[in-house]
């Protein structure tokens, strides 16, 4: 018997959901799956924590089949097409952004911890706008002065790059 032969032997099938992904401080990256109650076996939940597993992952297309290359991941989408919320959600986790944004509101550099940096931008918006969620942009708040900070912040950012 082959290793291949012995991995298939001893492996656990599954169809689950991609739910979340993100990066720990520490540099590990925690990947969440949901399986249908059907799909749990019992090898996978009674294994201790800890257990290490070698994963093999396929997406599936609508039809069940496996998709292939560039299929896999979502389209990446052009900036104007995006919404206000996602935008920001895409600028506070960049760090030009973070001490930009930062600044602007009195608060210095950015911090270095990771994740924080982002927040801290997070917050900096909602006080900038008076909001409490992301998902206001756009709407209570009218997309012109959402466009008007982004605009800022570009020319702010250009006109660094051009002193250096």
């Amino acid at each position: 018997m082959t290793e291949a032969d012995d991995a298939v032997a001893n492996s656990v099938h599954f169809e689950a959901k991609k739910d979340s992904c993100k990066q720990l401080q520490g540099g590990q990256w925690t990947l969440t799956l949901k399986l249908h109650p059907n799909d749990v076996q019992e090898p996978l939940m009674m294994a201790m924590p800890g257990q290490r597993y070698m994963c093999v992952l396929v997406a599936l297309g609508d039809d069940e089949t496996p998709l292939k290359g560039k299929d896999t991941a979502r389209a990446k989408q052009k900036w104007d097409d995006m919404l206000p919320a996602a935008q920001a959600g895409v600028l506070c986790s960049d760090p030009e952004f973070q001490t930009w944004i930062m600044r602007r509101n009195g608060y210095g550099l950015a911090t270095q911890n990771p994740g924080e940096g982002a927040d801290h931008a997070k917050s900096c918006i909602y006080s900038e706008f008076n909001i409490t969620s992301r998902s206001e942009l756009g709407k209570s708040i009218p997309r012109d002065q959402w466009d008007s900070l982004v605009a800022e912040f570009k020319d702010a950012t250009r006109e660094t790059a051009e002193i250096r």
